[in-house]
């Protein structure tokens, strides 16, 4: 049974900047990627070599639009609000003889920091370079169909085509017609198999980007991530790859045994713990948030309605008012649609004061 929710004059200011956002974030353009070549886009290997050697001479090092990259990709990086690296960025990549693409990373860094940016410019060196393939693992569907999507708006205006061996799913033409693939473990691991079967060889192959690389001490899945780590390590040591090698990068948020999975894949070894937001603790008591461990209240929460006796709603507006995301974990599936409706529907009636089915629909 739906209930109406009241709002009062404190949530109704606190929506006010949000509203103005979420119009805004609705009514924006999406980036469109160009169409996707039959190959790659004529880059000269000067340009692509640039992501080596100008961020060397560059007076602005962390200036993405510095470092060489297509024109296409530092501008969909900027769409995306990503125009300047962050310090530890800079120091990962001149890691070793990683960015010459001569040597594995290992690397962790807190969720949020900026990981996955090392990753993209590593594997689009490669593919750009070497016209070599790239292989980016990913431990659940729904992140790997995302990542896809991500960076086939970005690379694919410089002609990297990018596909996504998801489940039961592949792309068109299969890995012959991806020069970057987005994989689950077990999908990755087939691919590999295919490979080496096939060809003899991972020829073909120029960098594997592992995320999540913790995963490998999971007692169900763990194995086939060590496997296929195990099956490339094999592949170097045998001669059974191009003539650049393959070459590893592996990330981590949570990663304690760090060093010695470094040296088990013979990597470079990276560790930072850069935070962009800080990050700070509080426990809700009654309309309280409070800090430290003597839980001391710091801030006061407008009472929640009848259908929100816990103020959730108050807690998301506060988020959503300064412009920010928020996660909101629930113990059950069911749980999470029905919290997921009630928020939605609250905001509707917060924002238009209607009933506004496309509204609604943008909220959920």
């Amino acid at each position: 049974m739906e209930h109406s929710h009241q709002l009062s004059s404190d949530e109704t200011e606190m929506a006010d900047t949000m509203f103005a956002r979420l119009r805004k974030h609705a009514t924006s353009t999406p980036c469109q990627a160009a169409p996707l070549e039959s190959g790659l886009s004529p880059i000269t290997r000067t340009s692509c070599a640039a992501v080596a050697s100008t961020e060397e001479d560059s007076e602005d090092p962390l200036d993405l639009s510095q470092w060489g990259l297509p024109a296409e990709v530092v501008t969909g990086y900027a769409r995306r609000g990503v125009q300047r690296m962050f310090p530890w960025q800079l120091k990962c990549l001149r890691t070793g003889n990683v960015l010459a693409g001569a040597g594995n990373l290992v690397y962790s860094a807190p969720t949020s920091a900026g990981k996955t940016l090392v990753a993209e410019i590593l594997m689009l060196k490669r593919i750009l370079e070497t016209k070599t393939k790239a292989f980016l693992v990913l431990p659940f569907v729904s992140l790997a169909r995302e990542k896809e999507l991500v960076l086939a708006e970005l690379f694919g205006g410089c002609g990297v085509r990018v596909g996504g061996f998801l489940g039961q799913r592949r792309p068109p033409g299969g890995l012959s017609g991806v020069d970057l693939a987005v994989c689950t473990i077990e999908r990755a691991n087939n691919l590999l198999n295919g490979m080496l079967l096939d060809q003899g060889s991972l020829g073909e192959l120029g960098i594997l980007v592992v995320d999540e690389l913790h995963l490998v001490g999971d007692a169900h899945r763990g194995y086939l991530l060590e496997l296929m780590l195990t099956k490339v390590a094999y592949a170097q040591k045998r001669g059974l790859v191009g003539p650049r090698g393959v070459q590893v990068v592996a990330m981590s948020a949570t990663l304690s045994n760090l060093s010695a999975l470094a040296k088990w894949l013979s990597a470079d070894l990276y560790q930072t713990d850069f935070r962009p937001v800080p990050l700070r603790q509080l426990f809700k008591l009654g309309q309280d948030l409070c800090e430290g461990p003597d839980l001391r209240p710091v801030h006061r929460l407008p009472a929640g309605a009848s259908d929100d006796p816990e103020g959730l709603l108050a807690l998301c507006l506060e988020t959503w008012a300064e412009g920010h995301a928020l996660l909101v974990f629930c113990p059950t599936r069911r749980w999470c649609e029905a919290l997921a409706a009630s928020l939605a529907r609250t905001l509707q009636q917060l924002v238009t004061g209607t009933d506004n089915p496309g509204m609604l629909s943008i909220l959920k």
